[in-house]
C-alpha cells in the first residue's frame, strides 16, 4: 500500500485483534504494532504515523 508516497505493509498476527505495520521512508524502516479488531483501523493508523514522521522531518529540515 502506498500514502503520500511511502509504501507500507499491514498484516495480521498470530494474536488476537493485533497488527503489524512497517513502512520505509528512503532507506529506513519503521515497524510496530497496533491492538484493533478491524484492519481498516490498523491501516488508518499506520497513515497516522506517516504523516506525524513526515511531518517530524520537514520540521527538520526547515529548522
Amino acid at each position: 500500500m502506498h500514502h503520500q508516497g511511502i509504501e507500507f505493509t499491514v498484516e495480521k498476527t498470530r494474536q488476537r485483534h493485533i497488527w503489524r505495520w512497517v513502512f520505509w521512508i528512503g532507506d529506513e524502516a519503521r515497524t510496530g504494532l497496533v491492538r484493533t479488531p478491524f484492519e481498516v483501523l490498523a491501516i488508518r493508523r499506520t497513515q497516522t504515523l506517516i504523516d506525524r514522521e513526515l511531518k517530524k522531518r520537514a520540521q527538520e529540515n526547515a529548522g
